[in-house]
């Protein structure tokens, strides 16, 4: 049963959709609407995702009903230009035709593209584990560490980030909120003790199969939806730096790529010159160009260790993994180092990003 509680919740959002206060006559179209939906459609659902469901769908009757309104009185009246003069300012307080047009179909104006960033592709140069890092490329055309998009990237006016996973890091585990800022916005975003932000999100832990953390959902429908709105549009981007926070102080991932040396044999390992931070007995992990000084005799070993798919390797120490490719036939390059790629600790971040057009 649809309650006045639950009616006052739905105007209120619809409200803040709308960003003005409802009219009496659009507070009785949502009873309206309500008779017409069956609450038991939303089982399973809650509370908050019926009232912000409800809304839109409010929202989008009033904002159609309210510019049919407005052309209806043009197109009745046959003096068109002294209706608009006279009768469109009264209704909207509106005086040119431009502005009248946002109101009567804002979505005409903007245009929504999308991005991937993939920490599998950041830019290597910042390593930290604090901030990850792409250059921006608004062509077809990409590099390492780039991220493209298609479309026209004019003035950048809103972001909306999806959910995504991270790591399990032991900071986040007992984490209860996890904020974003993306650094180059870093003046038009929140602030909250010493702390600036544009999305904050609430991780939720996975476990494995053995009981064991294997990593954190990061939910964005809580903070704003995972969406912000700029106060002043962005006209120009070249870099995309992430950093987090758990709301109190910065947080720092183990890293997700080192360089390792190879000892050789029937059962090949990797030598780290740091602590590879992994939990569990196996890990996932991507060798970027290994090679040796007989690259033709040793092709089918160096593609089965450069596997674009990885190689699943056994934790042997915090500075050793080991796989089972057996390299006693090939001929070692000497002092061999290549880049290691932990994909247990890839982060992958789905924006939509919403443009003037």
């Amino acid at each position: 049963m649809w309650t006045p509680e639950l009616l006052v919740q739905i105007s209120k959002k619809t409200a803040s959709i709308l960003k003005r206060k409802l009219t009496d006559e659009e507070n009785r179209s949502i009873i309206l609407l309500s008779r017409t939906i069956n609450l038991s459609m939303y089982k399973n659902t809650t509370i908050n995702r019926i009232i912000e469901n409800m809304a839109d769908i409010a929202a989008t009757n009033i904002k159609f009903d309210t510019g049919k309104y407005i052309m209806n009185e043009i197109k009745d009246n046959k003096e068109k230009e002294n209706v608009y003069d006279i009768h469109i300012t009264e209704i909207t307080g509106i005086d040119n035709k431009q502005d009248l047009l946002r109101v009567i179909n804002p979505v005409a104006l903007y245009e929504k593209n999308y991005i991937v960033l993939d920490t599998f592709n950041r830019d290597t140069t910042i390593n930290d584990g604090k901030r990850f890092r792409w250059n921006f490329s608004n062509s077809v055309e990409t590099g390492t560490g780039t991220v493209n998009m298609s479309g026209k990237a004019n003035k950048l006016i809103g972001m909306k980030l999806y959910n995504f996973m991270l790591p399990a890091n032991s900071l986040i585990l007992y984490t209860y909120r996890v904020s974003m800022l993306v650094n180059e916005f870093s003046a038009d975003s929140f602030h909250v003790n010493g702390f600036r932000y544009h999305f904050i999100m609430r991780p939720e832990v996975l476990y494995g199969v053995s009981g064991t953390p294997a990593g954190c959902e990061a939910r964005t429908d809580e903070g704003c939806d995972g969406e912000y709105t700029f106060y002043t549009p962005i006209s120009y981007i070249d870099t995309l730096t992430l950093s987090f926070t758990d709301t109190a102080s910065d947080i720092t991932f183990n890293k997700d790529r080192l360089n390792a040396t190879f000892t050789y044999g029937a059962t090949t390992a990797l030598i780290f010159s740091e602590n590879i931070n992994v939990a569990t007995s196996t890990t996932r992990i991507l060798i970027k160009s290994f090679t040796t000084d007989a690259p033709d005799t040793d092709r089918s070993i160096i593609d089965a260790i450069n596997n674009k798919n990885g190689l699943i390797a056994t934790v042997f120490s915090t500075t050793q993994l080991r796989f089972t490719i057996n390299t006693t036939t090939i001929t070692p390059t000497s002092g061999l180092s290549c880049e290691v790629f932990f994909v247990d600790k890839r982060m992958i971040f789905f924006f939509e990003l919403t443009f003037t057009k």
